[in-house]
């Protein structure tokens, strides 16, 4: 039965309405994001480009998500290198976060060549140490479809690895799919984590309830058909969705995983190419909340909603009832600071494969993720925050497309 968010999505994309997860394009649409052009770093950007362009691998297409906002930035032909190399570039004008756009420089290029197999998100600072990793990592995908997310770790200290049960201090345990458990210190000063021996060979799969940083992530268009064009959550700001991805993949009978490294080594990361972002609501770097429209009580409740629906994620928000919105908690609910009445919560919803949902439970964990998640048509107005709040449209987002 194809349903008709799926039919209008062929009738708009002019492909097969009988297939719904059949990609157009072979390969991977690659998405290199800028973070933010405040911090303008040409000759990064350009040597992060370069191990995408030497890659031994020709199913992929290369397009760069510039969010620029309303500034002018002396980008010194950074966009004009990318076309000569016959990639796409993407400039958005609308203060919007890096979740936004990227979703949107994926359904204008979806827009014009149809969709792919798999999208990845790489950010600025990231770049490939092997010239293989694109063919391999693509490989393994599809021998692997039941992933219908992977995340590619980093060298260094930024990766968040996700343990499932702490037996002791510093101690990590084999997790509950027998692989090695790995985590960083109490201290969260990430100086000592640990990548498990298990994960040279073998996957890791990230099951709900655990998450492992955003840096640099691939999704399937099962996916993207799955969450009504968009791959990203764009509820956040600019903080706090790993948290959300090993539910949206359960939601729709798929996993998030940590392919081996026996296949790829890890990504390099220059850190000095990060930088706070100009999108909506962002206040420098860690903005006073996580989430889009929502103000202190908004927050609380909707954390309290996604408890009472068995999702637990870290949440950031001001505190309930205090006058200066700066003041904010930090409380964390996911991997090692999940409980263990939460843990059994999630094996028994879950199972210990993550893909032992109750039908019925998975349709409405699919609906709420899709509801909660994602801003839709949502349009200027009066509201709790002023006369005029900030809204966005993906369809009325002020952009330009390049290399067409």
């Amino acid at each position: 039965m194809i349903n008709n968010t799926w039919k209008k999505i062929c009738e708009k994309y002019d492909f097969d309405a009988s297939s719904p997860t059949q990609a157009k394009n072979k390969g991977i649409l690659v998405v290199y994001n800028t973070c933010t052009v405040d911090v303008i770093a040409h000759g990064g950007w350009m040597h992060d480009i370069n191990t995408v362009l030497n890659q031994d691998f020709e199913n992929y297409r290369l397009a760069v998500s510039e969010f620029r906002g309303e500034r002018a930035p002396d980008i010194r032909g950074f966009d004009k290198y990318i076309l000569s190399k016959g990639g796409y570039y993407n400039i958005t004008y609308d203060s919007l976060s890096s979740f936004v756009t990227f979703n949107h420089t994926v359904r204008e290029i979806v827009k014009r060549l149809g969709t792919f197999e798999y999208y990845m998100l790489m950010g600025s600072g990231l770049f490939f140490t092997a010239n293989d990793t694109l063919r391999n990592i693509y490989g393994w995908l599809s021998e692997n479809r039941d992933v219908a997310r992977a995340s590619l770790p980093q060298g260094g200290n930024d990766n968040g690895y996700p343990p499932v049960e702490k037996t002791g201090p510093g101690v990590w345990p084999l997790s509950v799919t027998d692989r090695s458990g790995f985590g960083c210190p109490d201290s969260m000063t990430h100086a000592n984590q640990l990548i498990p021996p298990s994960l040279h060979s073998e996957p890791y799969y990230i099951p709900p309830g655990y998450c492992i940083n955003d840096h640099c992530s691939i999704y399937s268009n099962d996916w993207f058909y799955g969450y009504d064009e968009k791959l990203r959550p764009d509820i956040f700001i600019g903080h706090g969705n790993e948290g959300t991805y090993s539910y949206m993949a359960a939601a729709i009978g798929k996993r998030c995983a940590i392919p081996p490294l026996s296949i790829y080594p890890p990504l390099g990361h220059n850190p000095t190419q990060d930088g706070s972002h100009h999108g909506a609501f962002c206040r420098g770097r860690l903005p006073y909340r996580w989430h889009l429209f929502k103000d202190p009580e908004e927050e609380a409740r909707f954390t309290e909603m996604l408890n009472r629906n068995g999702i637990f994620m870290d949440s950031y928000a001001p505190v309930p009832g205090a006058k200066n919105f700066d003041i904010s908690r930090w409380t964390g609910r996911a991997n090692m600071y999940s409980s263990a009445q939460q843990r059994e919560i999630l094996i028994e919803r879950f199972g210990h494969d993550s893909m032992s949902m109750d039908p019925q439970d998975r349709k409405n964990l699919h609906e709420l993720c899709k509801k909660e998640f994602f801003v839709t048509k949502i349009y200027e107005g009066h509201g709790t925050h002023g006369p005029k709040e900030f809204y966005f449209d993906y369809d009325f987002i002020k952009s330009e497309l390049f290399g067409f």
